[in-house]
């Protein structure tokens, strides 16, 4: 999610403003991760191994990167809202992923596991609270 584009966050807080009954799936877990974070942990990454195609090719591989911690669909709208000036008070209703049906089926937990990145370059996955403040931070500067 980001402060440009389509996302969930950007949708959560148009539907508060619009005073649009907000129901809001409970029983998924992720890991809400801004673009703002990927892209800054990607330049930390080719800045650690110095831009040389060397290290870069040592350290190949798939990697998992997301924010630290967890959290459902619906606390992470109750996480917006309350950090959104103007949608405080938007009540936000939880619902079941059989009451939100979709053509795809999703799965109820994709937390990933970064133990890799953070073991091989070293990061730090700043919690994903903590990583929503900073992002709604942007938005209001």
């Amino acid at each position: 999610y980001g402060t440009r584009g389509r996302n969930f966050m950007l949708t959560m807080q148009r539907l508060a403003r619009a005073a649009t009954p907000l129901r809001v799936v409970d029983d998924q877990i992720g890991c809400p991760t801004p673009a703002r974070f990927v892209a800054a942990a990607t330049v930390a990454i080719l800045e650690r191994c110095n831009y040389l195609p060397a290290a870069l090719r040592r350290d190949r591989g798939v990697y998992h990167l997301t924010a630290g911690g967890s959290t459902s669909w619906c606390g992470f709208a109750r996480a917006i809202l309350r950090a959104t000036p103007g949608c405080e008070t938007a009540t936000v209703e939880p619902i079941s992923t059989a009451e939100f049906p979709t053509p795809a089926r999703r799965p109820l937990h994709t937390a990933l596991d970064c133990t890799k990145i953070t073991d091989t370059f070293g990061l730090h996955l700043p919690a994903w609270d903590k990583l929503l403040a900073l992002e709604l931070d942007t938005c209001a500067n």
